[in-house]
């Protein structure tokens, strides 16, 4: 449909062109007439004048949405959302192996820009290039100072401030481990702090940014700095109080950031847990002062993904006021765990969250989309998380998910399947059982409890029907429905070569190691190739690597299982030790599926790292 704006259009127009293929529109000066009128007060759509009232230019964007919604099915009845929080943004992870392409990105800024969002934080610890520096982001995927500005310039026409979101402190294990910052280190993951060069490099970094985007603000991290002061630093030191150093780290940071006219934000999980750390992130504590002095010249980001109590999260947010900040908030679609993604606990999250952030003043909200461990998840599965984000904060309805991807939304949450076996009561078990070793077994005694391979062959039947209800994002399920297809026979194969051994079974282990596990390799493969098409799609190449051997090596275990039953029912040799062991939870539990992140700790028991240097 052709459409033609009129009135206060004045640092839209340029937008609403870029964000109408996406509606199915296209502007055009034939085109039916709708006029824009700036205004306090949120959106409001009234169709049958053909009007949509703004307050900033991504209300007018969601204000376009929703006039496509009434157009669509008919509707004349006006539309008025008025937001219960003034700022919302989306924050995406582009550090953890999946590097978005710039045209992945410019896709992620239209869906904010319609759903009412304008703020986008960029997470890129070492993803850009660091001038003197060459191996700073090395083999990484990092953007050029060409992509930085495409991607800065194609915001600021969406009216979309990015916001530079990098480490100044921990979780910088990947910058660190390289020869030319070696002298910077206090332990794998943390700077070295109160050192000339430490902040002679972070100038750099933060110089570097402050020229690639527009915004004056700036995210320098600090979260999870637990180890702060005990590695390099307590050996050429000595102990001292780890807030003492974060405050005097803060202070010289803060100094460069306001050298190039920037405001710093921090997470404040440190100032939560001044007891040398905790499992919760977010701790009340008894005392009600702040660890440390917090300068004017700072904003706090406080970031809670797990908390689903409202006056609990209330009190956290009236800690950070008490303390003269109202921070930020900052949620999570939980795409970070798994291949499934947890839409219903990153629901729970933000429904709590959001109204808390309400009933505060906190102008600011955010939901963040991580990828960890490798990223065998996709940043596009949080699709059906940023849009229920955004629900919280405007209204809408259900039905606008369709209008905003172009894709079902009943369709898209069958890959939170992939984690929620009946009776499993949470956990993450398409990760363990898709890369566990099938004759070690390390999650059988899990898997054993439940019917995973029922439930995984439904799974894969729904996705298979849903992958045309996809739009374009059908490469995504069709990944996932390969994951799955792995699932229904990987979740018990271990369990029945276990039970066909106790037994003495010779023909169902001959039969599993010349069929089934043949099977098994041949559904491997076709995931990682779907997987491997998703990747170059929507990512850089790099990062891929980490996957592919991931998977080859799956495919060699496998081929090993096989080659070790043959051997066994061959009588070339007496017994199979990986068999003979007794299977044991890998983790206590209430009775549920446990939760394990790392592929390291799923793959093998036994040491695959060497020493730390």
């Amino acid at each position: 449909m052709r459409i033609r704006l009129t009135g206060d259009t004045d640092g839209i127009l340029e937008g609403a062109n870029l964000l109408a293929g996406d509606l199915n529109l296209a502007l055009d000066h034939t085109g039916i007439p709708i006029r824009a009128v700036k205004r306090s007060g949120g959106v409001r759509v009234d169709i049958k004048n053909a009007v949509i009232y703004y307050e900033r230019p991504c209300h007018f964007y969601r204000g376009m949405m929703l006039f496509t919604r009434q157009l669509q099915s008919g509707r004349t009845e006006a539309i008025i959302e008025v937001p219960s929080i003034k700022r919302v943004g989306l924050h995406l992870d582009v550090s953890r192996n999946a590097v978005l392409t710039v045209d992945s990105v410019k896709h992620f800024l239209r869906k904010m820009a319609l759903l009412g969002m304008d703020l986008l934080m960029l997470y890129m610890e070492d993803i850009y290039f660091l001038e003197g520096y060459d191996r700073f982001g090395y083999m990484r995927g990092r953007y050029t100072p060409e992509e930085l500005k495409e991607i800065d310039d194609y915001a600021h026409t969406l009216s979309i401030e990015v916001m530079p979101y990098i480490q100044t402190l921990a979780h910088m294990s990947k910058i660190l481990k390289w020869d030319d910052t070696w002298s910077l280190r206090d332990t794998e993951e943390i700077i070295m702090v109160g050192k000339k060069e430490t902040y002679d490099f972070l100038d750099l970094m933060i110089k570097t940014l402050s020229s690639s985007f527009r915004s004056k603000r700036i995210n320098i991290g600090m979260d999870e700095a637990s180890e702060l002061g005990l590695g390099n630093y307590l050996r050429l030191n000595g102990y001292r109080d780890r807030m003492q150093l974060m405050e005097e780290h803060l202070i010289n940071v803060l100094a460069i950031t306001e050298k190039y006219g920037l405001r710093a934000m921090i997470a404040s999980d440190m100032l939560f847990h001044n007891d040398g750390g905790a499992a919760d992130h977010y701790e009340m504590g008894d005392t009600t002062e702040c660890p440390i002095d917090l300068p004017e010249n700072l904003d706090l980001m406080y970031w809670d993904y797990f908390h689903t109590d409202v006056e609990e999260i209330r009190e956290f947010i009236r800690r950070h006021k008490d303390w003269g900040k109202t921070p930020t908030y900052l949620g999570t679609v939980r795409t970070w765990e798994s291949f499934g993604t947890h839409y219903t606990q990153s629901a729970e999250n933000s429904n709590a969250a959001l109204a808390a952030c309400a009933l505060e003043g906190v102008e600011e909200a955010v939901i963040s989309v991580w990828m960890n461990d490798g990223a065998e998840n996709s940043l596009f599965a949080a699709l059906p998380g940023i849009f229920h984000f955004a629900r919280q904060v405007y209204g809408g309805e259900a039905s606008d998910f369709s209008i905003w991807t172009g894709a079902d939304l009943q369709s898209f949450l069958l890959l939170e399947g992939l984690d929620v076996i009946p009776g499993g009561n949470g956990g993450n078990p398409s990760k363990y059982l898709f890369w566990q070793d099938p004759l070690l077994g390390l999650f059988d005694y899990h898997a054993a409890r439940f019917d995973a391979g029922g439930h995984y062959k439904n799974l894969t039947k729904q996705m298979e029907h849903a992958i045309f209800r996809m739009g374009s994002y059908e490469s995504l399920m069709k990944t996932m429905r390969k994951v799955s297809k792995v699932l229904e026979l990987k979740s018990q194969i271990g369990i029945k070569i276990k039970q066909a051994y106790d037994v003495g079974d010779m023909e169902e282990l001959k039969y599993i190691a010349r069929d089934v596990l043949f099977d098994l390799m041949v559904r491997v493969e076709a995931a990682r190739k779907a997987h491997r098409r998703l990747w170059m799609e929507t990512l850089k190449p790099f990062g891929w690597e980490i996957l592919d051997a991931r998977y080859g090596g799956l495919c060699a275990r496998i081929d090993s299982a096989a080659q070790r039953l043959t051997d066994y029912t061959n009588g070339d040799i007496s017994a199979v030790l990986e068999l003979e062991e007794k299977r044991m939870p890998f983790r206590q539990t209430d009775g549920g599926l446990p939760t394990v992140l790392t592929y390291d700790e799923i793959v093998s028991v036994g040491y695959q790292n060497g020493p730390v240097r």
